[in-house]
């Protein structure tokens, strides 16, 4: 059976600038749509490979941004609805393509598209608006603009905020403000309509409320969830039809996992397989997933799974089977990292409802009950909307099959320090480049930062481009775990992104023995790196408040070798993988303790109105109940 070939980026990018020479625009759009979902899967970069890097990518990406800028520059293209949607879906590629140019982001279409003011200022007319904001990345919102941006309409503003809130890399202090800011206008979309089209690229800006620094970062949730209710009644979707009272206690309850990214070499089973297997000695457990498919080595955990796949479109089909099952309880590895989350987490499909933090974030959801946390990965409650489950502190990841991690190799006086930052683009925020650049500054030797951002294509290329402009840096491409790990035991400190930190990665770095700076906080994905690195010797101080103390600590380690290599040894004499795997089938057995009792006291857990509930005092329930 043969497979169609993908037409090659460089014939797409020729007939886009073909067609915008010519002013066929439609022709054009089409052709940046099929651009951009090349780049969006993958599946293409610039300069004829997806890690490729150099004058040639600069050369193709800045044909293209020249095609697309000339074309929103052009009095003659219109902003239909259609062509707007195009540029707002597909809003985080376009602006790493810019990136990637000549250009070096889209600060230029204030000029190209605007009208000087005589006082060094532009005006805009009411049709250019629509393709500025379109073309703009948050990079390039200045206060000016994001004030203009808030008064445009609801249906022209929300889709530009949801692309702007997608965007992968926010660098510049314009862009931080600017999400900070947009986070807060909420109520401006309350009347827009519940519409598959209202909620397209809802998952990207859902999940990228996370990585601000801002404290309201979270309420825009209430928006979104509101928004998704609506799509989801639209539907004809209903919250089940549950008995009142609940029924009666069942001796083996059945309990549905709704995963939306898991199988077994993903970082949501290294954090979850051992609990999730735990499960099933107490409940009957039916795992239903995003594709509807599970792997093969991971079907041993369920005693049941659905093969039902999730289609945005139509959100019943999955909603009804989940009901089908008259489930006891629903529960969420994680939800925010795609849409199938996001709406099943805005319907009542069970009596108890219940996440784990695999996107560590509270959802503002009326229908989620519980969050399931370990103790010590409790930083300020009040920023959980859920109530608190406590299960106990120990460990509880579990390894790739196919890890093969080599020996750590521990540099005692290296010339220049490598310092990894293996984090997800998302991660690397403006405040933490700054911090970056602070380290660089208090370092009395030569350092260079190796980001590990897990990106391929254009995301690849633009991330790589900028860091390496901004710090003495090598970025590096996704690659398979154990090159990653090779690259890894290469290097000399770890660095904990913040606000939002590692987990993962900390594990690989504590495994190679590197000392892990991290500045906790109070959200979960902040307080959980200090609750990880306080399991090992390494001195409380590279655990900090703030971003001067942490520039402070990381330069400390750079400047003192023999400190460092101090602290390596003392994180490998601790034996990591004692500290951080779980070491029996019955490591989790705890996770399923608190689940028997989110279901056997639900009513009491609900009318006590306690927001955070201990292990040790649910295990006294489960006890007196026995």
């Amino acid at each position: 059976m043969s497979t169609k070939q993908e037409v090659r980026l460089t014939v797409r990018i020729k007939r886009l600038d073909t067609a915008v020479r010519q002013k066929k625009f439609i022709e054009a759009i089409k052709e940046m749509e099929l651009i951009l979902k090349s780049l969006e899967g993958g599946t293409q970069g610039f300069g004829g490979s997806t890690t490729a890097r150099g004058p040639l990518a600069e050369r193709e990406a800045t044909v293209m941004a020249s095609a697309v800028t000339s074309m929103l520059a052009d009095e003659q293209f219109k902003m239909t609805a259609k062509t707007f949607t195009a540029f707002t879906q597909f809003k985080r590629a376009l602006m790493q393509v810019f990136e990637v140019s000549g250009y070096r982001g889209t600060e230029h279409l204030v000029e190209v598209i605007g009208s000087e003011d005589g006082k060094g200022g532009y005006t805009f007319k009411t049709f250019e608006l629509p393709k500025l904001f379109a073309g703009l990345s948050i990079n390039a919102l200045t206060p000016k603009l994001l004030d203009l941006l808030s008064r445009q309409r609801p249906e022209i503003s929300w889709p530009l905020v949801i692309g702007y809130l997608s965007e992968q890399l926010l660098w510049n202090e314009n862009a931080e403000n600017a999400r900070a800011t947009m986070l807060t206008w909420g109520d401006k979309w309350k009347d827009l309509p519940g519409s598959i089209a209202t909620l397209r690229n809802i998952g990207p800006a859902y999940m990228g409320c996370s990585y601000a620094d801002a404290d309201h970062k979270h309420i825009i949730k209430t928006r979104i969830n509101a928004l998704c209710r609506r799509f989801l009644e639209n539907q004809g979707i209903t919250d089940a039809d549950l008995p009142s009272p609940r029924r009666a206690v069942k001796k083996r309850p059945t309990l549905v996992i709704l995963a939306e990214l898991y199988d077994s070499k993903h970082a949501m089973h290294r954090c979850y397989g051992p609990s999730i297997q735990s499960l099933r000695s107490k409940f009957k457990t039916v795992y239903m997933s995003l594709t509807g498919q599970c792997d093969d080595s991971l079907l041993p955990m369920f005693d049941k799974v659905d093969n039902t796949k999730f289609e945005p479109q139509k959100p019943e089909i999955f909603v009804n089977k989940v009901k089908s099952y008259r489930p006891d309880i629903v529960y969420f590895p994680s939800i925010g990292m795609r849409m199938m989350s996001i709406f099943a987490s805005n319907v009542r499909m069970a009596p108890i409802q219940v996440m784990t933090f695999g996107h560590p974030a509270t959802t503002y959801s009326e229908h989620i009950d519980y969050a399931i946390l370990d103790e010590a990965q409790v930083g300020d409650p009040q920023t959980v909307n859920e109530t608190i489950l406590c299960r106990s502190s120990k460990p509880r990841f579990e390894m790739r099959a196919d890890a093969d991690t080599p020996t750590p190799v521990i540099r005692e006086n290296p010339e220049t320090v490598r310092i990894a930052v293996p984090a997800w683009s998302r991660k690397v925020t403006p405040q933490f480049l700054r911090t970056c650049g602070l380290i660089r500054k208090l370092s009395k030797k030569p350092v260079e930062f190796w980001f590990f951002p897990n990106g391929t294509s254009s995301l690849y290329q633009a991330v790589g481009r900028r860091l390496e402009e901004i710090l003495p840096a090598k970025v590096f491409p996704r690659t398979n775990y154990n090159q990653y790990i090779g690259w890894l035991n290469q290097c000399d400190i770890f660095l904990s992104t913040f606000p939002f930190g590692a987990t993962n990665g900390i594990v690989d770095g504590m495994r190679q023995g590197l000392p892990v700076v991290n500045m906790t906080g109070g959200e979960v994905h902040a307080a959980n790196d200090s609750h990880i690195v306080n399991r090992f010797d390494q001195p409380d101080w590279l655990t900090t408040d703030s971003p001067e103390a942490y520039a402070k600590a990381v330069a400390r380690l750079v400047n003192e070798d023999e400190l460092r290599v101090k602290i390596s040894e003392g994180i490998l004499a601790c034996d990591p993988d004692t500290r951080l795997i779980a070491q029996d089938s019955d490591g989790a057995h705890d996770f399923v303790d608190v689940m028997e009792a989110a279901y056997r006291f639900h009513e009491h857990i609900q009318d006590a109105g306690d927001k955070l509930w201990s292990y040790e005092r649910l295990q006294a329930m489960l006890a007196s109940a026995e």
